[in-house]
């Protein structure tokens, strides 16, 4: 039996815009990401991830939260998961319940402490933030970037 052929596509390379538009995001996401992250830490001692997993707890009201209701930036990797949901739970910050056998059964709730924690760093998310991305675009294109955003979720 003869071995299957591969079948080679070529593919346009970006053009300038292009590659202007996905590197500008790329850099701009991962420098934002840092530095935000890294004023978490320094002041409020949770990483990015843990900030999302508290935000998440306290969106939900008070009602526990399945892992699998968590951002997909956070629970991409379970092992990672699990790590950060047992620092999380050791701080006090929050509290798990399992409801199954897996780490993915596990449900959560926000603390008091978790609250206050939150509560605290949320101001300084929300001001790094404020300087560092949205004072460089205007109301208009804020509204053009969630539209765009959204448009790229539901692709």
């Amino acid at each position: 039996m003869a071995e299957p052929r591969l079948v080679r596509r070529t593919v346009d390379p970006f053009t300038v815009r292009e590659l202007a538009a996905w590197r500008g995001f790329l850099r701009a996401h991962a420098r934002l990401f840092v530095e935000v992250g890294e004023q978490l830490e320094k002041l409020h001692g949770i990483s990015m991830d843990g900030y999302a997993v508290l935000v998440t707890l306290d969106e939900a009201g008070g009602e526990r939260v399945s892992m699998n209701a968590l951002p997909l930036e956070v629970s991409s990797s379970t092992g990672v998961f699990a790590r950060l949901v047992e620092s999380l739970e050791r701080q006090g910050l929050i509290t798990s319940e399992n409801s199954g056998s897996r780490t993915r059964g596990l449900r959560l709730s926000l603390t008091a402490a978790g609250r206050e924690r939150l509560d605290a760093a949320r101001i300084t998310h929300r001001a790094h933030v404020r300087m560092s991305f949205l004072a460089c675009v205007t109301p208009d294109e804020q509204d053009v970037l969630g539209r765009v955003w959204e448009r790229i979720l539901a692709n």
